[in-house]
């Protein structure tokens, strides 16, 4: 469903930008307002709430402003930190930047050339295809798929979502004592999302 679906047409959400921004649409009519995300957001949890662009209109009064950036705790609903703006091209620089802080916090990643771009402490193994899970502590390989298999660990099935994104994400969830029990060494601060399980 689409926030014009599930909010009305009266909201106006500026969807073209917001678009343009890579954002996908995750209205949903119980909520107070449109909302908006990054597609497979996992780690940094964002949203971006659209108002009612009638300020006598708004769930938060005629004093709130138009636009809210949330960041989420881990498997939680509650903001670690929020913004609030009138000017939607600030929101969508406020979300672009605290996606590129959790995104540096991150461990282990697939080396991809979206993510060689914001990390650049990765190295570029990207050029014969394969997939390539980097610990970015250690500086080594956790493991690779073949370049055969590396465009199918890519497709999304329809119970599981992404693989590769959830082993990303799963090896970005364990604990130090979980690391340290398996012969890994525990993640060292630089690494660690606040509100992480580490």
């Amino acid at each position: 469903m689409s926030w014009m679906d599930e909010f009305g047409k009266e909201f106006a959400v500026p969807d073209a930008a917001i678009a343009e921004a890579g954002l996908i649409d995750q209205s949903w009519h119980n909520d107070i307002s449109p909302s908006f995300a990054y597609p497979n957001d996992d780690e940094a949890k964002l949203s971006l709430w659209v108002d009612h662009p009638d300020p006598e209109q708004r769930e938060t009064g005629p004093q709130g402003k138009r636009f809210m950036v949330c960041q989420y705790y881990p498997d939680s609903t509650e903001p670690m930190r929020q913004m609030d703006t009138d000017d939607l091209q600030e929101a969508l620089k406020k979300m672009a930047e605290w996606r590129r802080e959790t995104d540096n916090k991150r461990r282990f990643m697939f080396i991809l050339p979206c993510n060689c771009e914001q990390c650049t402490d990765l190295p570029d193994l990207t050029a014969d295809g394969r997939l390539i899970l980097w610990d970015r502590q250690e500086k080594a390989k956790v493991f690779e798929v073949a370049n055969a298999y590396a465009n199918a660990i890519c497709l999304e099935h329809r119970d599981h979502g992404m693989p590769f994104t959830e082993l990303e994400k799963w090896f970005n969830g364990l604990s130090d004592e979980s690391l340290v029990s398996e012969g890994m060494t525990a993640t060292k601060p630089e690494f660690k999302l606040e509100g992480s399980a580490q």
